[in-house]
């Protein structure tokens, strides 16, 4: 297996692994990456 692994029974990890998805989307990876800046600063 390669890639990184979340627990996915963990609130926390399931948390992790979607946003870590999410980022990574074709179509909307980089829009979503963006709103997640936006809501850093």
């Amino acid at each position: 297996m390669s890639g990184r692994s979340h627990d996915c029974g963990d609130k926390l990890g399931y948390l992790k692994a979607i946003v870590e998805y999410s980022m990574r989307h074709e179509s909307l990876g980089e829009e979503f990456t963006e709103h997640l800046k936006s809501l850093v600063n």
